[in-house]
C-alpha cells in the first residue's frame, strides 16, 4: 500500500517518507526566515492569498460545510450507522469521558476561552443582520452565531475526516493517513506521488496551523500573568511561557496517548468543567438558561438563512466573509489534523457512535459554553458594566473582564492561566503526535524520536514568529489551505460512499 518505488528509511525515527519529512522541515525553515526576515512582505503574500480565496470562493467553502453537515447526519441515520469502524468484535479502547475530553481538546480547546467572551459579545454590539445592537433580540442573535461558526458546522467538518480515516484504517486495512481516504476512487494509486501530496499538505497544515494557535494562545497567557500581577511581560517571560508549554506537550507528547495525552485531555475539561460551573452560578443563572432556551428555538428557524447568508450585495460591509467564510476555511484547514488524531482514538466504535460523539457531543457543550460565558458579558453589558470597551482595545481581555465581575476572580485567572497553558499542550502534543504518524507512513505508534521532532518544530515556528510579529501572515496561509481541503474532503466523501456499497448489510 506504500509507493514500491520507495526506499525504507529506517533510523531513529524508524520508517518514514523522506519526501514529507524534508521537504516539509526545509519548508518550515522558509517559513521562519521569511518571517523573521521580511515580515512585513511575508504578510502581504499570505494576507492577499487569503483574501483572493474569500472574496472569490466563499460560496463554494459554505456548500462544502453544508455538504459535510448532510453527510455526518445522512450516514448516522443510514443502515450504515451500525456499520464498526474495525472488524467484527473491536470494541472502544477508551471510555466515552477520555474520548470526548481528547477529541474536544484537540479540535477546540484553548478558543473556548478566547472567543467565550468576545464573539458573542462582538455580535451583540454589532449584529450583522436579524437585529438591532444592544438588544435582547441582538443578545440571542450573537449566541446563534457563535455556536453556528463553533458548533455543527465545525465539528461536522471534523466529523467527516475523522470518519473517513477511521473507515479505511481499521475496517479496510488501510494506512492511518488522509491519503488512504482516496482508496475508493484510485485505488493503490492513492499511496503514490497523488498520495504524498495530499499528505504533505496535511502535514504543512498541520505544522502551521497549531504553531498559529499556540502562539496566540501564549499571547492570552501573557495578558494573563500581567493581568494578575500588574507586571509587563517582556519577550523574555514570554519566551520562558513558551518554553514551559514546548517541555510539557513534547513530554506527553512523547509518553504516547494512553498515558500524556489521555491524563492531560482529562484534566482539562475538568477545569473546564469546574469554571463553567462556577460562572454558571455565580453569573447571571436565571438569564443564561433563558437566553440560551430562547436562542436554540431561534436558532432552528435561522440556522439555513445564517449558513447561507453570502451577502451578494455587501450589506454587512465585508462581515460574511470576514467571519463565517473565513471560519470555513479555518475549519477546513484543520480538519485533516483533528479528523487524522479522533480516527486514531476511535477504532472500535460504530459509525453511528462516532457522529453522535464528534458531532452531538461537542455542540451541546459549546453551545452551553457560549450562553454561559457569552450570555454572563451581554448580561454585564446591559446592566452598565462595559466590558466591551476593554475587550475592543484587547480581545484576550474579554474574560479577564467577565471576572472582575465575580468573586475569587484572581484565583479564577490563576485556575485559567493553568488551563489555558494545559489546553494549549493538548492541541500541541495531538498536532505533533499525528505529524509522526503521517510521515511514518500512517503507522499508529510512530517511534519517539519522530514525535519529538514534530514537537520541537511546532513550538519553534510558533515562537519565532510570534516573537517577530509574524504570526498573523503564518495564519492566513494556514487558512488558504482550507479551499484546497475542501475540494478534497467531497472527494473523500465520494470515495468512501464507493466502498460502502461493497459493504453486505
Amino acid at each position: 500500500m506504500i509507493n514500491k518505488k520507495e526506499k525504507n528509511n529506517k533510523s531513529i525515527f524508524g520508517d518514514y517518507n523522506p519526501t514529507i519529512l524534508y521537504g516539509i522541515l526545509l519548508l518550515v525553515v522558509g517559513i521562519i526566515v521569511m518571517g523573521v526576515v521580511k515580515p512585513k512582505e511575508f504578510a502581504e503574500m499570505t494576507g492577499k492569498s487569503t483574501s483572493l480565496i474569500i472574496d472569490n470562493v466563499g460560496f463554494a467553502l459554505t456548500i462544502s460545510i453544508v455538504i459535510f453537515v448532510v453527510f455526518c447526519i445522512w450516514i448516522a441515520i443510514s443502515k450504515y450507522g451500525e456499520l464498526i469502524l474495525g472488524k467484527e468484535g473491536d470494541k472502544p479502547e477508551y471510555s466515552f469521558f477520555t474520548w470526548f475530553c481528547m477529541l474536544f481538546s484537540c479540535g477546540l480547546g484553548v478558543a473556548l476561552y478566547f472567543w467565550g467572551v468576545g464573539e458573542p459579545l462582538t455580535h451583540y454590539m454589532n449584529p450583522p443582520y436579524l437585529a438591532e445592537p444592544e438588544t435582547i433580540e441582538s443578545a440571542s442573535l450573537a449566541l446563534q452565531i457563535t455556536n453556528m461558526h463553533y458548533g455543527i458546522t465545525m465539528w461536522a467538518a471534523f466529523a467527516t475526516v475523522g470518519l473517513i480515516i477511521s473507515y479505511f484504517t481499521y475496517r479496510k486495512g488501510k494506512p492511518l493517513t488522509l491519503s488512504s481516504c482516496f482508496y475508493g476512487v484510485l485505488g493503490e494509486k492513492s499511496y503514490g506521488k497523488f498520495g504524498t501530496v495530499i499528505d504533505f499538505l496535511t502535514v504543512l497544515a498541520t505544522v502551521g496551523g497549531v504553531s498559529t494557535s499556540v502562539g496566540m494562545g501564549v499571547l492570552q497567557l501573557r495578558y494573563c500573568v500581567t493581568w494578575l500581577t500588574g507586571i509587563d511581560v517582556s519577550n523574555t517571560m514570554v519566551s520562558g511561557i513558551f518554553i514551559i508549554l514546548l517541555i510539557l506537550y513534547t513530554v506527553t507528547a512523547a509518553s504516547g496517548i494512553n498515558k500524556g495525552i489521555k491524563y492531560l485531555s482529562n484534566f482539562n475539561m475538568y477545569i473546564a468543567f469546574g469554571l463553567l460551573t462556577f460562572v454558571f452560578i455565580f453569573g447571571p443563572t436565571v438569564f443564561q438558561v433563558e437566553l440560551m432556551v430562547q436562542s436554540i428555538g431561534e436558532m432552528v428557524v435561522n440556522f439555513p438563512k445564517m449558513v447561507s447568508f453570502l451577502d451578494p450585495s455587501d450589506s454587512t460591509n465585508g462581515w460574511t466573509k470576514s467571519w463565517s467564510v473565513f471560519y470555513w476555511c479555518w475549519h477546513m484547514s484543520w480538519a485533516p489534523f483533528v479528523g487524522g488524531f479522533v480516527a486514531r482514538i476511535s477504532k472500535g466504535r460504530t459509525i453511528r457512535e462516532f457522529i453522535i460523539g464528534v458531532l452531538g457531543a461537542p455542540i451541546i457543550f459549546t453551545f452551553v459554553w457560549f450562553t454561559i460565558f457569552g450570555g454572563s458579558a451581554i448580561f454585564n453589558q446591559m446592566n452598565g458594566v462595559d466590558i466591551w470597551s476593554t475587550m475592543s482595545i484587547d480581545t484576550t481581555a474579554g474574560i479577564f473582564a467577565l471576572f472582575e465581575t465575580l468573586p475569587i476572580s484572581k484565583i479564577l485567572g490563576v485556575i485559567l492561566f493553568i488551563n489555558l497553558l494545559t489546553f494549549l499542550a493538548t492541541s500541541a502534543n495531538s498536532a505533533a503526535l499525528y505529524s509522526s504518524v503521517i510521515v511514518s507512513k500512517g503507522s499508529q505508534n510512530p517511534k519517539t524520536p519522530m514525535i519529538i521532532l514534530w514537537s520541537l518544530a511546532i513550538g519553534m515556528v510558533g515562537l519565532i514568529l510570534m516573537l517577530t510579529g509574524g504570526l498573523q501572515a503564518l495564519q492566513s496561509a494556514a487558512v488558504a489551505s482550507g479551499f484546497i481541503f475542501s475540494i478534497i474532503m467531497v472527494v473523500m466523501i465520494i470515495s468512501m460512499m464507493k466502498e460502502l456499497k461493497k459493504e453486505k448489510i
